[in-house]
């Protein structure tokens, strides 16, 4: 028995290191010599790295390492959020997948938000989204909030995170109005992805007196749902679902907005609280926010203070966005500077315009996006929205009332 104690008491200092060893290591990526990268955690010794992924341990010499980043994943999880270009929804939604099976909830969250801010209607980051929520209310707890060092698949849960989106004090359109402006910004030239739910085109094909289906249904989706859109029965507008934004609404979002809003939607002029009949929303940079901008700009009309000088044919009211009369327009008037401005801009402190003249930039893209890129038919979107404290909803249409007053910001970002 004496001679076997020894030997017990070193198999057991073994397993004891043994266990140690493998309980838990912080999370890391390992680079191999040869240029792979493992991502897990991270158990070191001096001859060995081993990583640990789901379960799985993959056993590397050191001499088979080339380095080892001990980056928080929260830390990359937002550098690769950002680096994501705003229309690729796809690979937000991919980041969310992989947040999501790393237990990460919170974060897998923020990226299917980010994800449906560009296009709510994604199908995928919804039902993402949902299985999110409905795995936090089964394990009932927000997300763990895992640091480096730490696994969350072993101990006490730490105190729970809030695991919801973010939400506007002031909200934008919501989802089926979203998709209204897309309708009734859609040419024959458009390039979109369309949904067509509810076998709306056979329903369409049915209701028309010599509607032939093989036919119908050779055309283009964008013929087919303009020809819907304009003759087909209004509920069937419903079933269809612009996925992404017709030309005339992609060029606002990529030339148009980011100028007005850091121009215009300050926290002194008309982005706030008290701005009048005309704010815009400032905040979160998403697809809500975007066409919510653009429909605000394409519906406001100002009418003009009575006055002899014009003459008896000159227009009482003036639009914000004129098609096919851009320099004419109250959003490029209030561009220029005051003294060349023939609507000038109310007085504001430190405001002088957007440009200097016609051939800047913001002026040349904002001569085609109103000449060119808009549609020159005349609009109804069928409904009628204004920004409040609520939730988004249509409204009795009403004429808007003079005047374009400074305010304070309007939305919480």
């Amino acid at each position: 028995m004496l001679m076997k104690r020894p030997f017990l008491t070193a198999a057991f200092a073994i397993a004891a290191f043994a266990t140690c060893m493998w309980a838990a290591g912080p999370s890391g990526v390992v680079t191999t010599v040869d240029g792979v990268k493992r991502e897990g955690e991270v158990i070191e010794s001096q001859t060995q790295v081993i990583i640990r992924t789901h379960g799985v341990e993959t056993v590397l010499t050191r001499d088979e390492v080339l380095s080892i980043d001990y980056t928080a994943y929260a830390d990359r999880f937002e550098t690769a959020l950002r680096a994501i270009p705003i229309d690729d929804t796809e690979a937000r939604v991919t980041l969310a997948r992989e947040a999501f099976d790393r237990r990460e909830y919170v974060l897998a969250l923020k990226a299917t938000a980010a994800a449906l801010d560009f296009d709510p209607l994604h199908r995928p980051a919804r039902q993402l989204e949902s299985l999110i929520n409905s795995q936090i209310q089964l394990e009932g707890r927000s997300a763990p909030a895992t640091k480096p060092g730490e696994s969350d698949s072993t101990g006490d849960a730490p105190p729970p995170r809030a695991a919801t989106r973010p939400t506007r004090r002031i909200r934008g359109l919501d989802e089926t109005q979203v998709n209204r402006v897309r309708q009734a910004e859609l040419t024959e030239d458009d390039n979109v992805r369309i949904q067509f739910r509810d076998n709306v085109r056979k329903r369409f094909v049915d209701s028309q007196p010599d509607g032939n289906f093989r036919a119908f249904s050779s055309r283009t989706d964008v013929d087919q749902a303009l020809t819907i859109l304009n003759k087909g029965a209004a509920e069937m507008a419903d079933d269809l679902i612009i996925r992404t934004d017709p030309l005339g609404i992609q060029t606002f979002g990529r030339r148009i907005q980011s100028a007005i809003v850091q121009g215009c939607a300050t926290s002194s002029c008309h982005g706030g609280n008290g701005a009048g009949e005309f704010r815009l929303l400032t905040g979160i940079p998403d697809s809500s926010t975007m066409i919510t901008n653009f429909y605000l700009v394409n519906q406001y009309t100002k009418q003009l203070e009575p006055d002899e000088s014009r003459g008896a044919f000159a227009p009482d009211a003036v639009k914000m966005v004129d098609r096919g009369d851009a320099k004419n327009s109250l959003l490029y008037q209030y561009a220029l500077p005051r003294a060349r401005a023939k609507q000038k801009h109310p007085p504001v402190r430190n405001w002088d315009g957007l440009f200097r003249g016609d051939d800047d930039r913001l002026a040349r893209d904002l001569l085609e996006w109103m000449n060119i890129d808009l549609v020159r038919r005349p609009l109804d979107y069928g409904f009628h929205f204004e920004l409040g404290g609520g939730p988004a909803t249509s409204q009795p249409s009403s004429e808007p009332s003079a005047g374009m007053t400074p305010a304070t910001n309007a939305v919480e970002p």
